[in-house]
Parts: structure tokens; C-alpha cells; sequence
């Protein structure tokens, strides 16, 4: 298990946010290689389950580390309104 923590307000609430996994020892990675980590174990049992597309598109979202929450954070540098970072998710949330 992972345990994530705020290693800055950059780093909240992203993939790319630190965390520490503690197997005889602490292990330093972010959220997007404990997916990956989690992917690569889980993927011998994909072709059964009939999930192998859902994985390799997910493996793909988090080797992109593009995600909602650094979508959010360049929404609202640019336009510098969190009235307008809400409204442009309202609009995405409605597509």
C-alpha cells in the first residue's frame, strides 16, 4: 500500500504527487508508477477479464500525466477566475 502525501501545493492532488511505499524499507514514487506498478501486476489477468484495453488506456493516462487536477490548475493560471475555472468544468462535465 501507498500512502500519498502534500509534498507541495503543485504536487496536490496530481499523478505526479509523491508518495512513499513501505516494504522493508521506504520506496519514494509518485501516483502515476504506483498505477503503472499496479498495471503490470494486475495485467496477467487482463485477457481473462477481458479488461486489457481498459488497462493499456489507463497506462496511458498515466504515462501522459495529464489528469484533471493539473487541467484545473492551468485553467485557472491562464485565466486567473475561479468563476471561470468552474464554468469551464461545468462545460466538460456536460459534454
Amino acid at each position: 500500500m501507498t500512502f500519498f502525501y502534500q509534498q507541495s501545493v503543485d504536487a496536490h492532488d496530481s499523478i505526479d504527487a509523491p508518495g512513499v511505499q513501505r516494504r522493508g524499507g521506504f520506496e519514494r514514487r509518485t501516483i502515476s508508477e504506483d498505477i503503472l506498478a499496479t498495471l503490470d501486476r494486475i495485467a496477467p489477468h487482463a485477457g481473462a477479464l477481458g479488461s486489457t484495453r481498459a488497462l493499456a488506456e489507463i497506462a496511458t493516462l498515466a504515462r501522459s500525466q495529464k489528469n484533471d487536477a493539473a487541467w484545473l490548475r492551468g485553467i485557472v493560471a491562464q485565466e486567473r477566475s475561479l468563476h471561470e475555472a468552474v464554468r469551464q468544468q461545468c462545460l466538460l462535465w456536460r459534454a
